[in-house]
């Protein structure tokens, strides 16, 4: 009798259900004194160890259903998480697809009863997860690029756009808009500016002669030559024949001495591969906005000198 109960206890001690290693290590290890206590006794002591078994396997069997119990609900609880996150990673990538599949894995093992079946899966799981983690973030990555990229297109959209409202379309130089801006700035600051009013004289002679590209052309040489001396001030094209230089008083008429002398005479031009010559004719006046001055009164005085010029 002794040797059948010394072979239960050892087939117990060696097939317990492994539960987690902590419960199933402290389980065996008790099965290991009970075993050595029952060699060394008797008949009573084979009673008393029947008693103890039955005592400790029914509490082991509470543990483990406990454990059991214990995952069930850790794996309830990781469905609705994995379902939380599909919901919140709806693409149409790879990953979400692998996801739904181990969503579903992981239902099927809920009401689980084989221990080793769920710890097996479970870190099957666990990896196939991971892996699906980390194409989330390559898919989200992918995206954050494409969204830079995206901002970065549509930023210099909107800074082109901003620079055209700003300059002249054939020249690059500001536009009257601009200058205007910039003049009323200088007179709210009360700073002592000259305008440098420069008109081409025979602007709408040589259009009358000469093609839209040479005359385009000739807008964008001079304007080139006027900024390349006034590199301290503001330069506009206020309309197609006249250009005005923004710039400190005390410096303006030494600039517009430079500019008629530089930028009038020849230019040369090319059309349809043969040059053009192309003189040009300046006349240069200066404009002193005063202090508090009106910046629409100053306008009027830009407008009366051009219409003046023109007679």
């Amino acid at each position: 009798m002794q040797d059948l109960l010394l072979f239960t206890l050892e087939s117990v001690k060696q097939y317990a259900i492994e539960t987690d290693p902590v419960t199933t290590a402290e389980f065996r290890d008790h099965m290991s004194r009970v075993i050595k206590k029952l060699r060394a006794g008797g008949t009573d002591t084979q009673e008393a160890t029947r008693t103890e078994i039955r005592g400790e396997l029914r509490d082991y069997h509470d543990r483990a259903a406990r454990y059991i119990d214990h995952l069930r609900s850790e794996l309830t609880s990781t469905g609705k998480a994995l379902n939380e996150l599909l919901a919140t990673c709806q693409s149409d990538g790879g990953a979400q697809q692998k996801l739904d599949e181990q969503v579903k894995r992981v239902r099927s093992f809920e009401s689980a009863h084989s221990i080793d079946d769920v710890r097996r899966n479970a870190r099957v799981i666990a990896q196939a997860i991971a892996q699906c983690a980390e194409q989330f973030k390559l898919e989200k990555e992918s995206v954050v690029v494409q969204l830079r990229d995206e901002i970065r297109t549509l930023q210099k959209a909107v800074e082109d756009a901003q620079r055209a409202a700003r300059v002249d379309d054939v020249t690059g130089c500001f536009n009257r808009q601009e200058m205007e801006r910039s003049i009323k700035r200088e007179i709210v600051a009360q700073r002592p500016v000259t305008i440098i009013h420069i008109w081409m004289k025979n602007f709408e002679a040589l259009r009358d002669v000469y093609s839209i590209r040479i005359i385009d052309q000739l807008s964008v040489f001079f304007s080139k030559r006027v900024i390349a001396l006034a590199k301290e001030a503001l330069v506009g094209r206020w309309t197609n024949d006249v250009f005005c230089v923004l710039i400190s008083r005390n410096a303006a008429r030494d600039l517009g001495s430079e500019i008629l002398r530089r930028c009038s005479g020849a230019y040369v031009c090319m059309h349809e591969g043969s040059e053009r010559t192309v003189k040009v004719q300046l006349a240069v006046t200066y404009l002193d906005p005063q202090p508090d001055e009106d910046l629409d009164a100053f306008v009027q005085k830009i407008e009366f000198l051009n219409a003046k010029q023109r007679e």
